[in-house]
C-alpha cells in the first residue's frame, strides 16, 4: 500500500520468571525501527524499548500502548528532539533524542497488563492531548479525476490533469501517501498535505498527483496510491 501509517509495534507479555528478550529480531517499518520485537516481563517489574527513524526533519518520536484484546490506542507521550514529554497519570519514562539515526527510549516503569506498544515518527505534534484514547482506524481512500474546467497554469504550458487523493476517517495521525503510476512509484509533480486535518475524532489528508494530459487520457495508464 502507498498509503501507510508509520508506526511499528512491540509486544510485551506478562510472565512468570526473570525477564528476558525472546526476539532480538528487528521490529520495523521502510523508515522506522524498534527493538526488541517481543519481550516478556515478570508483573510489577521495568522494561525498555528502543525506537529510532531515518526521516529527514522528523523531530517527534510518539508512543502509543494498546492492551492485549483491546483495540483502543493510549497516548503515552512524546519526544520532542532531546526533550520527552510523558502524559499525566503514565507510569513511563521518554528519554533519548528523536532526530534522525538517533534512539528514542521508553521505560516501562511497572507492567501490570500484557499489551502492544507503538513507536511513531512525525514531522510535527498536533493537538497531541486531544485523544488519549482511541481505536485503531485505517484510513478510507478516494481519488478523484481532474477536474474539467483545469486549464494550463501559464500561456503556452502543455495542458496537465491534476489527480486528487482524499484519505480521511483514520486515526492515529502519521500517514504518509505515495503514488504509483502502472505500478511505478512517482514523486515527481506530487504535492501532499504537510500535517492532516482534524475531523471529528478522526483525520483526514489529501494530496495531488500533475500528470500530462496525454498520460491521463491513455487508457493503458493506471494510477494507484
Amino acid at each position: 500500500m502507498g498509503l501507510h501509517i508509520i508506526f511499528i509495534a512491540i509486544q510485551i507479555i506478562l510472565a512468570s520468571g526473570i525477564f528476558f528478550s525472546l526476539n532480538r529480531t528487528h521490529c520495523s517499518s521502510s523508515n522506522v525501527r524498534q527493538t526488541p520485537s517481543e519481550i516478556f516481563v515478570e508483573m510489577g517489574q521495568q522494561s525498555k524499548i528502543h525506537c529510532s527513524h531515518m526521516i529527514q526533519n522528523y523531530n517527534y518520536i510518539l508512543w502509543y500502548r494498546q492492551l492485549k484484546g483491546s483495540r483502543q490506542l493510549q497516548l503515552l507521550g512524546y519526544m520532542s528532539v532531546n526533550d520527552g514529554y510523558p502524559e499525566k497519570g503514565v507510569d513511563v519514562q521518554i528519554q533519548g533524542s528523536a532526530l534522525k539515526d538517533q534512539t528514542c527510549d521508553l521505560t516501562v516503569k511497572s507492567n501490570t497488563e500484557s499489551a502492544k506498544y507503538f513507536c511513531a515518527a512525525s514531522s510535527t505534534v498536533t493537538e497531541r492531548g486531544l485523544f488519549q484514547y482511541h481505536n485503531i482506524t485505517p484510513p478510507t481512500v478516494k481519488i478523484y479525476p481532474p477536474s474539467k474546467k483545469e486549464r494550463p497554469r501559464k500561456k503556452g504550458d502543455t495542458k496537465l490533469k491534476t489527480l486528487v487523493c482524499v484519505a480521511s476517517g483514520f486515526y492515529p495521525d502519521h500517514v504518509e501517501v505515495s503514488w504509483k503510476v502502472n505500478e511505478e512509484p512517482r514523486k515527481k509533480r506530487v504535492s501532499t498535505d504537510l500535517i492532516a486535518q482534524r475531523s471529528g475524532t478522526t483525520y483526514t489528508i489529501s494530496s495531488r498527483l500533475v500528470v500530462d494530459e496525454d498520460e491521463w487520457t491513455d487508457s493503458n495508464n493506471c494510477f494507484t496510491v
